[in-house]
């Protein structure tokens, strides 16, 4: 199943930039660390939730826990487009 609606799906910058790209963020430091390592970079925000939108559009739905809770997984590229990566939990 794919995500529903999942074209009109948006990755606010605050979630971004203060969470998913925070090395600051108590919890969100070590997903951070994962994405940076990917060559995601917090001055260029918009690539990131340019990869995640795409990764949603194009995967299957691995499992939802609620009407608005759903997991993704499948393969996605980096933001220089060299590197895969599984972004399974």
């Amino acid at each position: 199943m794919k995500l529903p609606n999942a074209s009109a799906a948006v990755i606010l910058q605050q979630k971004v930039v203060d969470y998913l790209l925070s090395i600051t963020h108590r919890d969100g430091r070590h997903k951070a660390a994962f994405f940076m390592s990917f060559g995601f970079r917090l001055d260029a925000w918009e690539e990131l939730a340019k990869a995640l939108t795409e990764h949603a559009r194009i995967n299957e739905v691995a499992s939802a826990s609620s009407l608005f809770d759903f997991r993704v997984a499948g393969t996605s590229s980096n933001a220089n487009y060299r590197v895969k990566t599984n972004l399974q939990p």
